[in-house]
């Protein structure tokens, strides 16, 4: 069994009362900030906070808090949803052991992105938890709800008498959110504004970057999307790198620095063969790293954003950026994924401003 990865020993007792301390969920600089505003407007003390980190942040916060689950190394027990019902019913059971070992006899309350996914749903119904919240983690936060629930399946599990009365509903909160929750933090009016959620809006201090020397005035950073995307229309892996191909053409020749910004979820081979793209495409490449808040970039930096349905590109043209869209070049190879994303746009609670790539090199040229 894998052990809690702390700092020091925690304190007994605690702002909140004796034993009881408030669980983050981060994987993205995003969900970092959030968690961070979050603390300050609670005024939470260093022993009260656990971060749940995945997606290699786990080792990165180290120096920041105190206590850090890091589910990249973390051997806990899985659940099976389609498994029998006495199998579920098992597995949830060591699901919870586990991680009442990991509190040692602590009760928490959880902030999470969303509720898709089992492992956050077992988390936000666990006996030790006292109730769970919503923290900003992307567009999700800022579209409307009938295209979430269209967009994203919701499994049917077969809710059947004695499966309710086995597991007590512990794997039935609502997808994506419950109303359930007891807030819902967001970075803007426009977050979670088309849910009932009990709405509090936080303003995040990204941290700033200086940066002299290390990303020239008039950049382009180029936010990659994943290969693999988990959206019900979808591109594959094929069809991806075929428009990181197009895209490595189309800005060929441009006489500005050009960044690559990884997504997090990109594997060391993906990234390989993305650099051999544009390397042998355009010539010279740079790429920021996994440990810069690419937010920050487009705070501070007199930079050019591309980016194919990320929220990066949403926050930049916040904060008037020149945003462009990669997604009409998948039009060539995946054209129901561009139909798809504008009706994800369109039914938007802010307006995202973001040009065609295809105006690009008109613009840049000027």
């Amino acid at each position: 069994m894998s052990v809690v990865t702390t700092k020091r020993r925690l304190r007994s007792g605690n702002g909140t009362g004796a034993g009881y301390v408030h669980a983050f969920i981060v994987h993205s600089g995003l969900t970092l900030q959030a968690c961070r505003a979050v603390i300050r407007h609670l005024d939470l003390a260093e022993d009260e906070v656990v971060v749940i980190a995945g997606r290699g942040f786990g080792t990165r916060l180290m120096d920041e808090f105190r206590e850090v689950w890091d589910l990249d190394l973390m051997a806990y027990p899985k659940v099976d949803i389609f498994k029998a019902t006495l199998t579920i019913w098992s597995q949830v059971r060591r699901f919870d052991d586990h991680f009442k070992q990991l509190l040692g006899g602590r009760e928490y309350h959880f902030y999470t992105v969303h509720l898709m996914g089992y492992f956050y749903q077992l988390l936000a119904s666990h006996p030790s938890c006292t109730g769970f919240s919503f923290i900003e983690d992307g567009l999700l936060s800022y579209r409307s709800r009938a295209n979430v629930r269209r967009s994203i399946g919701v499994p049917q599990l077969g809710w059947g008498r004695f499966r309710r009365y086995l597991l007590q509903d512990r794997l039935a909160l609502d997808w994506p959110y419950d109303v359930r929750a007891h807030a819902a933090y967001g970075f803007s009016d426009h977050s979670y504004a088309d849910w009932k959620l009990n709405r509090v809006v936080l303003e995040p201090r990204w941290p700033r970057i200086d940066l002299s020397g290390s990303l020239p005035k008039g950049s382009v950073v180029c936010i990659l999307a994943p290969a693999y995307s988990s959206s019900k229309v979808r591109w594959s892996p094929e069809q991806y790198f075929a428009v990181m191909s197009d895209l490595s053409h189309l800005l060929r020749g441009l006489r500005v620095p050009i960044y690559l910004k990884y997504h997090p979820d990109q594997k060391p081979d993906e990234r390989m063969l993305i650099r051999t793209i544009f390397r042998n495409t355009i010539g010279s490449v740079e790429e920021i790293g996994d440990d810069v808040q690419v937010e920050s970039l487009c705070v501070d930096g007199d930079v050019t954003v591309l980016s194919c349905g990320s929220s990066v590109g949403l926050y930049a043209a916040l904060w008037g950026r020149r945003v462009y869209s990669y997604m009409s070049l998948f039009n060539r190879v995946a054209p129901a994924v561009v139909a798809d994303w504008e009706k994800v746009r369109s039914s938007m609670t802010v307006v995202m401003r973001e040009l065609n790539v295809d105006e690009l090199r008109a613009d840049l040229m000027r």
